[in-house]
């Protein structure tokens, strides 16, 4: 299983849940969470969701991952390439 935004609030309660019955690989570049939220319980990957060498080899996505809009500004078609899309991309069957 992958979950990303690990370290946020949301992302963080998901993956130390399924730890504790799965093997859980998480991403989170920690721009708004805390590495004390993430369970020692899972693989750890710091990096941004946009980056190409996220891990293939699970059969789960939780997508949990996102700016903070308020913060930041709200840009849909940046957010969905840099987000959504690209975490997709490897795992969509042709």
């Amino acid at each position: 299983m992958l979950v990303t935004g690990d370290t946020g609030f949301i992302g963080s309660t998901l993956a130390n849940r399924l730890a504790a019955d799965n093997e859980v690989t998480v991403v989170d570049n920690e721009y708004l969470g805390t590495e004390e939220n993430a369970d020692s319980g899972v693989r750890c990957l710091r990096r941004d969701v946009s980056e190409d060498d996220l891990p293939t080899d699970v059969d789960v996505v939780f997508y949990e991952a996102s700016k903070l809009h308020a913060a930041t500004g709200w840009e849909p078609t940046v957010d969905f390439e840099s987000g959504i899309e690209r975490v997709w991309e490897p795992y969509l069957v042709a």
